[in-house]
């Protein structure tokens, strides 16, 4: 690819093609501890999601391991998803102490990214110390059965048919919930739900508890008639391992807490931060076609967390943390979501409310903003609301680079790296 020698093969040192993924995954706990331990790390090629061969998708980068007691080494990252052979013209390999690596998940920016990155660490507060619940959707282990498209309200009843099929069944109300994929959950707006799903739970101190069989029988007599004619399918969910009493229950059920709480939602897979709010009790899947919900603690404001996360300068930050995956989608889940630093501010303090209350303004700005895009009439009036959505934007950026301390020549970086 027209690469020195010397970078691709550095002399004495043991290279290998691995994915880049074990620098960021729980998987690579180990392995990272190993090398970080021994401090065998020479220098590491990583070149994002650009892909390096053809008609298979990898996440490839190239690890050069030495005999250990390195105090330095190299690294050279494709930030800015640059063709492969492009990246490897031009590569900068950076020097990085050893010593920075543990077993923690790997960042391998250069010096002037690493520095602003440990300055939205140093002033932000990370999710879960000021979430109650940050939790991911649900899995249902047989969607044909459980997922349906609305035919009819009939009121305490709804007339309903299967998403992946054809059948009719009519069910009690009061047992099914709205039900969202990714694609309804954008940023800042949330499309309709045309989708409800059959959620057999209920709240038992705190707890989400599957809805006893007695109960089902007596209070919903539509839906148990309706399970029973697919409980064999049911059964032979996850190898046979709900056979038993919780035969009609979900793979996985989540937490009805989250569901019922107002709540920050986004969806599992985006190309950038996308967060907005539910306030409607929408239920999701897991897994790439749903989402993750957060629930602030009760002193914390949803719309300030959400103009937090989703300015360009947490973005550029999760964008450093979070797995990658080709057409420059990234991973929304719990492990990197948590990881998210807020700052946090003290509203009996003038300044710092001043700074909160502005960013709540701004927020339900961009909520109403991207509200009324959809509705816009004429080419005219949407590309009015496009500027002045790019405007609060651009407005919610600057408060956040200010809350954070952000230098002209680091603000430069991030918008550089989201270009």
């Amino acid at each position: 690819m027209g690469v020195k020698d010397s970078i691709l093969n550095p002399h004495g040192k043991l290279g290998f093609i691995v994915p880049d993924k074990f620098m960021r995954a729980d998987y690579g706990i180990e392995l990272r501890r190993l090398i970080a331990q021994r401090g065998a790390l020479d220098r590491v090629i990583d070149f994002g999601h650009a892909q390096v061969f053809d008609g298979v998708t990898t996440y490839t980068c190239l690890l050069f391991l030495s005999g250990g007691h390195e105090r330095d080494f190299y690294a050279g990252v494709n930030s800015y998803f640059l063709d492969p052979q492009v990246f490897l013209r031009d590569i900068k390999m950076e020097a990085h102490p050893a010593a920075t690596l543990t077993e923690d998940t790997w960042s391998l920016s250069d010096s002037l990214e690493s520095k602003i990155l440990n300055k939205i660490d140093s002033l932000g507060t990370a999710l879960p110390k000021i979430t109650k619940l940050l939790v991911t959707g649900v899995k249902t282990g047989a969607n044909h059965i459980f997922i349906f498209k609305l035919v009819e309200n009939k009121g305490s009843t709804c007339l309903v048919r299967q998403d992946e099929g054809e059948d009719l069944a009519e069910l009690e109300g009061d047992i099914l919930f709205p039900y969202w994929k990714a694609e309804s959950m954008k940023r800042y707006y949330q499309k309709p739900a045309h989708r409800l799903l059959l959620y057999p739970y209920r709240l038992v101190d705190g707890k989400t508890k599957l809805i006893p069989q007695s109960e089902m029988e007596k209070n919903y007599p539509l839906t148990w008639s309706y399970l029973n004619k697919y409980k064999t399918a049911l059964e032979s969910r996850q190898k046979g391992r709900l056979k038993g009493v919780s035969w009609y229950g979900l793979s996985f059920a989540s937490d009805l807490r989250m569901f019922l709480a107002q709540k920050i939602v986004t969806p599992t897979l985006a190309t950038h931060n996308s967060f907005t709010i539910d306030r409607n009790n929408h239920f999701f899947p897991q897994g790439a076609g749903g989402g993750c919900g957060i629930v602030p603690a009760p002193e914390q404001s949803a719309l300030y967390i959400i103009g937090i996360a989703n300015s360009s300068l947490i973005s550029f930050y999760f964008h450093h943390i979070s797995s990658r995956f080709q057409g420059g989608f990234f991973a929304y889940e719990p492990r990197y979501l948590t990881r998210i630093p807020i700052k946090t501010l003290n509203n009996e303090d003038p300044v710092d409310k001043a700074h909160h209350d502005s960013m709540v303004f701004l927020v339900e700005q961009m909520l109403s903003l991207h509200k009324q895009l959809p509705q816009a009439q004429t080419p005219h009036e949407k590309t009015a609301l496009q500027r002045r959505i790019e405007a609060t934007d651009g407005q919610i950026d600057a408060l956040v680079y200010e809350l954070y301390g952000l230098t002209q020549e680091e603000i430069g970086i991030v918008e550089a790296a989201g270009r």
